[in-house]
Formats: structure tokens, C-alpha cells, sequence
């Protein structure tokens, strides 16, 4: 029987394999169906396979889990990495194209002069080293401030300047009108504010005790030829006199425009408004506020005529306009008065002082008749 046992014994893998001939098979279930020893050694062998099976099963799940965490998390490291690469790439392009000022250190002023029609004139150059690629200007308190603009990082290639060209920012023609628009200085500003509050590097390009020389025929010709940055266009003060023309010299708002169109306050310096309006003919008076000194007299009271004569053409039925001041004498302080009716107005432009006010074309003739452009 043992014998028997041991030869049933060895059998049982294959027979839990499925890998006996049919015969084996046979006297294996014929065996342990009487055989109690041979039945519990079948059943601790079936144990012993569902437990490896399960403990394999398990550590398959576990290396699976690990391997799809693993895998989830170096998918979500690559795109993290990518978006971290792809931001800071945009960050470094939108960086290359973000503007800043070009310093005054590298801009060169050059034929700073006065125009034959007493316009001041100069050009600028920047570095060969920067790359130019937009202006701006802006007037505060009687300063004119002017930022060249360029990138932060120099990725464009510079063009080879021309000595007759358009203007471009790398080299451009500057023209403004200063004696009849109040300005006193002229800078370079580094920064890209329209604002001076005094925390920016500013230098001076031209101040109205600057001695200049007479502009170049090159200069004189080629404001002749192309249109220059600055405060001078053509037909402006013109245009802008036409569409403020006012019928009646009672309205204040309307003579106040016509009034900062000339930038009378600017020129001659603040004033007070004084009206003759109960009977004809209506007059318009102008008190000066500050004190003129009496080598200035002359060319204030030039200059005011002037003004005046524009008044007189613009405000349809204005008759006169006067105006008042203190000049600071060897003597003392004096009261001046001057006044100019349309007749002496029309006399001086040579025609009918009311006409010049029909067209754009009229006015800017009057301008050009009284000096106020050249």
C-alpha cells in the first residue's frame, strides 16, 4: 500500500498539471477516492498552488499600478517640462519686442540751426549699435520732450542710413516753431512716459538762450521737400482757425478757442477777458497779468497785433480789439494800451480784414501776411 501511496504521491503534479496519460489519471482519482493520506496530500498541493497563484496575481497587479503611475507621472513631468520650455520661450520673444527708450548717450544732435523762416532745425543719429525703430513727442509747461524708441533685444537688422531721405527713426529731421508757440527748451527724454515727473535722465537739446547758427541749403531744402517731425504742419493753425470761426463775440467759449489755437497765453503769458458788447461796435479787451520788460515791448506788441488782426478776421462781428500791460521802464513801471480796429486791421493784411475768414486757403494766407508763419 505504501508502495502504492509513494507512486500516487509522485504523480499527483503532473495530475495537477494536466499533463498524465489518461491511465495515470485514472488510477490517481481511483486511489485517493479510497485513500485518505493520498487525498490530504492532492488538497495541500492545490493549497499551496492558489496561494502562489494569488501572491503572483498580486505582484503582477503591483508592478502593474507602479507601472502606469510611473508611466501617468513621467507623461505629466513631459508636459510640465514642455509648457515650462514653451513659456519661457514666449516670454524670451515678447521680451525681445518689448520697447524701451533709446538713451540720450546714444542719439547724436546734429545742424542745430534756425530756418530762414526762424523755425528751429536739427537732426538726430542713433548708434550704429541700436536699432531705431519709433518716436514720440509731447509738450509740458513749455518743454518739448522727444523719445527715440527701440528693443530690448536687438533682433532687426539696421538699415543703411541715407543723407536724403524720409525720415526714419534711426535718422530723422526735426522743425519747430517756437517764437509764436511759447516753447523755451527742446530735450531728449529717456522714457516712453508722456509725462515729465522729474524721475527720468533729460537732455537738453535746445533752449530759447540758445545762439544758432543760419540752417544749410541741405536743411533748407529738404524741409522743402518731405514733411519733418515736430510741431510744424502745414495748414493746421489754418484748418483749426476755420472750424472755430465765431459769429458773435459773446461767446466766450468759442473766442477761447480761437485764442488757444494762437497760444496767446502761452506767447505773452496769462491774461483776463474784458468785453464791450452793449452797443456797436463791439470790442474785446485783453489785460496782461505780468509785467513786460522794456526791451520786450516792441516784439509784444508786434506780436499782439498780430493776434489781434486774426481775432478780428475770426469773430464776425467783433470791431476792435485792445490790449492792456504793464512794461517795466528805467522809470518805473508804465501802463501800455494799444488797440486795432478792423479798417487799420484790413489796411495792414491789404484787404477786407472780414474776408480772409471765407476758406482754409484765405487764412493761411493771413498767417503768412502778419508773420504768424513763414
Amino acid at each position: 500500500m505504501e508502495k502504492t501511496c509513494d507512486i500516487i504521491k509522485d504523480l499527483l503534479p503532473l495530475y495537477l498539471d494536466n499533463v498524465c496519460s489518461d491511465d495515470s489519471k485514472r488510477a490517481v482519482e481511483e486511489h485517493i477516492a479510497t485513500c485518505e493520506d493520498c487525498r490530504r496530500e492532492l488538497e495541500a498541493y492545490k493549497s499551496d498552488i492558489s496561494a502562489a497563484d494569488s501572491e503572483g496575481e498580486e505582484v503582477i497587479k503591483k508592478l502593474s499600478s507602479h507601472w502606469r503611475k510611473t508611466k501617468r507621472t513621467s507623461l505629466l513631468t513631459g508636459i510640465l517640462v514642455m509648457a515650462v520650455l514653451i513659456v519661457a520661450g514666449i516670454s524670451a520673444l515678447l521680451y525681445s519686442f518689448t520697447e524701451r527708450p533709446v538713451k540720450p548717450a546714444e542719439v547724436a544732435v546734429e545742424e542745430l540751426s534756425i530756418l530762414k523762416n526762424t523755425n528751429i532745425y536739427f537732426t538726430l543719429r542713433v548708434s550704429d549699435k541700436v536699432n531705431a525703430d519709433g518716436m514720440n513727442w509731447f509738450e509740458q509747461n513749455g518743454n518739448i520732450y522727444i523719445t527715440l524708441k527701440t528693443d530690448k533685444v536687438q533682433l532687426k537688422k539696421k538699415k543703411e542710413l541715407q543723407s536724403f531721405e524720409e525720415n526714419t527713426a534711426n535718422y530723422s529731421r526735426w522743425e519747430f516753431s517756437t517764437r509764436m508757440s511759447g516753447i523755451k527748451n527742446i530735450y531728449l527724454y529717456d522714457s516712453l512716459d508722456n509725462y515729465d515727473n522729474g524721475e527720468y535722465e533729460k537732455t537738453l537739446i535746445w533752449s530759447n538762450e540758445t545762439e544758432l547758427k543760419a540752417a544749410g541749403t541741405e536743411a533748407e531744402t529738404w524741409i522743402k521737400t518731405y514733411s519733418a517731425w515736430g510741431n510744424v504742419e502745414p495748414g493746421l493753425l489754418a484748418k483749426n482757425l476755420y472750424k472755430h470761426r465765431n459769429p458773435y463775440v459773446g461767446d466766450m467759449s468759442a473766442n477761447g478757442r480761437i485764442l488757444n489755437d494762437l497760444k496767446v497765453a502761452k506767447v505773452l503769458g496769462n491774461f483776463k477777458n474784458e468785453l464791450q458788447t452793449k452797443a456797436e461796435p463791439y470790442g474785446y479787451t485783453l489785460l496782461f497779468e505780468d509785467t513786460v520788460n522794456e526791451q520786450e515791448v516792441e516784439e509784444f506788441d508786434v506780436t499782439m497785433k498780430s493776434y489781434a488782426c486774426i481775432m478780428l478776421a475770426m469773430i464776425d462781428n467783433l470791431s476792435e480789439v485792445t490790449w492792456k500791460y504793464t512794461a517795466e521802464t528805467g522809470k518805473g513801471e508804465k501802463e501800455i494800451i494799444h488797440s486795432i480796429t478792423k479798417a487799420e486791421a484790413g489796411k495792414l493784411a491789404g484787404s477786407d480784414i472780414k474776408s480772409f475768414s471765407d476758406s482754409v486757403s484765405e487764412i493761411q494766407s493771413l498767417l503768412y501776411i502778419l508773420g504768424i508763419e513763414k
